[in-house]
């Protein structure tokens, strides 16, 4: 049984707590592979690059590595502020940053600098760009570890740099994906899908992903297709 290993965030982690079927891409892959599946809702890709390589060590050149890049902003902080399964990012600086003047007193001045960094000067198209690119170098030269290497970012992602042989990037984003699957849920608070697909999408994801780990064959995102409004 093929071995895959699967990093991300709620887009491709198995316990995501607001799905409303059965069925997902993740469980049914698990039937037929074995899932070392380290991906947590919330955390960004240095997080998960962290977990990453903590595991690899434990990978065999047969197994196949499945990296979503997440939002870059979501900075990995657990030793600033945040336990380990928990990350700063734009959308809750300001309650980092107020609790930290309740707890300190004379940090006003310094965090109200951090918060602009973080809030209004980092998380810029641009820059998270560059991270983004930053990130796939990275997975990129891991190539001679894994049998194969597929990148899927959230955003839609163009790289201009030489991928391996085994490693397919693919460039529409599956958070964008998610969007056009049903844009009124990817905009609610909590999305009640699970990992942000309704499950016609749950089922070309798996048989995309089947023949890239079967093949080496890359996700064809036409095969998608948009659930609204909801089927009747």
């Amino acid at each position: 049984m093929s071995h895959v290993w699967i990093y991300g965030d709620s887009y491709s982690d198995p316990d995501y707590p607001f799905g409303e079927y059965a069925g997902c891409w993740l469980e049914t892959l698990g039937k037929e592979y074995r899932l070392h599946n380290h991906s947590l809702a919330g955390t960004g890709p240095d997080y998960s690059i962290e977990q990453m390589m903590k595991n690899l060590s434990s990978v065999d050149k047969d197994d196949c590595l499945i990296f979503v890049v997440s939002w870059p902003a979501r900075f990995n902080l657990k030793n600033f502020y945040c336990s380990d399964k928990n990350q700063v990012n734009s959308t809750h600086i300001d309650h980092v940053t107020e609790r930290i003047k309740t707890e300190f007193v004379d940090a006003d001045t310094g965090v109200d600098f951090l918060r602009n960094i973080f809030k209004y000067q980092y998380p810029t198209n641009e820059l998270l760009h560059i991270e983004t690119l930053k990130h796939i170098s990275l997975i990129n030269s891991l190539s001679n570890r894994f049998k194969r290497i597929l990148i899927w970012p959230v955003e839609d992602t163009v790289y201009s740099g030489r991928l391996f042989d085994n490693v397919t990037l693919v460039e529409q984003g599956i958070g964008n994906i998610s969007y056009n699957d049903h844009p009124h849920k990817s905009r609610l608070g909590t999305d009640p899908r699970r990992n942000h697909l309704s499950l016609p999408n749950h089922n070309t994801m798996y048989n995309q992903l089947k023949q890239w780990i079967d093949h080496g064959t890359a996700p064809d995102t036409t095969q998608f297709v948009s659930c609204f409004p909801d089927p009747a």
